[in-house]
């Protein structure tokens, strides 16, 4: 999947691959072009920005209590299926996607910790769900889009199902907590995870 402009921070990441890792609780957005996987470690991501929000005297309505209201009861049609339009607010990010009701046993993360007091984020990851459209806005203004195009279920070799060796690891929390979100390690550069 292109992720040029999705977010600042995988800006320059060009063609890049996603990889699931349900029993961590863990995505890794993989990038050929830069020798470098960006680790999304749910819980993480997701205590970070309850920490901004907790931060800031008058947080958004919806920046992630348990009673968000983020179906909006649209639906739309992306690759062919139905899905529905969920908003969902992170910090100054506006998040749009569109949740179509497919099997996805491989997206079965049971959430804990700072990530289950999201209940989108807790049905996205039932195993029921996958967002076939993904928008990003700020301040209104559409900063990055990802769609499906298809789907194609075929047989993978489970050595395609790891990050390489010699590929550098940063995290996207790490990433977010950095002074500016453009500062990236150099291609190829490994980077501890605490």
């Amino acid at each position: 999947m292109p992720l040029p402009d999705l977010l600042p921070v995988t800006a320059g990441l060009g063609m890049a691959y996603l990889l699931v890792v349900p029993e961590t609780k863990a995505f890794y957005g993989v990038s050929d072009n830069q020798l470098e996987a960006t680790l999304i470690d749910l819980d993480g991501l997701l205590a970070y920005s309850n920490s901004q929000t907790a931060a800031h005297a008058a947080p958004h309505p919806s920046a992630g209590t348990p009673l968000d209201t983020y179906k909006s009861g649209h639906t739309d049609n992306v690759a062919g299926y139905p899905c529905e339009r969920w908003d969902i607010q992170l910090e100054a990010v506006k998040v749009d996607l569109c949740v179509a009701k497919l099997a996805t046993p491989w997206l079965s993360v049971p959430l804990t910790g700072a990530a289950a007091k999201y209940a989108w984020a807790v049905e996205l990851t039932d195993g029921n769900h996958f967002p076939l459209r993904l928008i990003t806005r700020l301040g209104g203004a559409q900063e990055g889009r990802m769609e499906v195009t298809s789907i194609q279920k075929k047989n993978v070799q489970a050595s395609n199902l790891q990050v390489p060796p010699n590929y550098g690891v940063v995290s996207l929390a790490a990433m977010l907590a950095a002074p500016s979100l453009h500062t990236r390690p150099p291609p190829g550069a490994p980077v501890r995870l605490r």
